[in-house]
């Protein structure tokens, strides 16, 4: 019975947090932690089985560079961008680099809208979005 208790009072505790996490956008982070947390679920995401082969051919080399882009959503190809998904004006992008460090191994594209990665750019210019057949 204590071990019950227990465990719905972990649950709620853990609803509650995961609900205050996913309230605040990296846009509202210091950039120090905003940038490490951007990192991480690019490297997750560029990690990821599904693209096995890319990052054995391309790898991770050096520290990746993390910038912003605004994007029109008005702008023409904005629906073919984002596939009619709404992803926000404002995104992250963070660079991993190829072993010359001249050129980008891939991109990662992060929406602040969504606190996710939603597409991926990689150096032979083959892209991938979340939301694409890519199994």
């Amino acid at each position: 019975m204590k071990q019950l208790i227990l465990t719905v009072i972990a649950t709620f505790l853990l609803g509650i947090f995961s609900i205050g996490a996913s309230a605040q956008t990296f846009s509202n982070m210091p950039e120090k932690q905003r940038n490490a947390a951007l990192i991480k679920i690019a490297r997750v995401f560029y990690k990821n089985p599904k693209f096995k082969a890319y990052y054995k051919e391309y790898g991770d080399h050096g520290i990746p560079r993390v910038s912003t882009m605004k994007v029109d959503r008005k702008a023409p190809g904005y629906d073919l961008y984002t596939m009619n998904h709404d992803v926000g004006e404002l995104q992250y992008v963070v660079s991993f680099w190829l072993k010359s460090k001249r050129h980008t191994a891939a991109m990662v594209l992060i929406s602040d809208k969504l606190g996710q990665a939603f597409s991926i750019t990689f150096a032979d210019n083959t892209i991938v979005r979340i939301w694409d057949d890519y199994t």
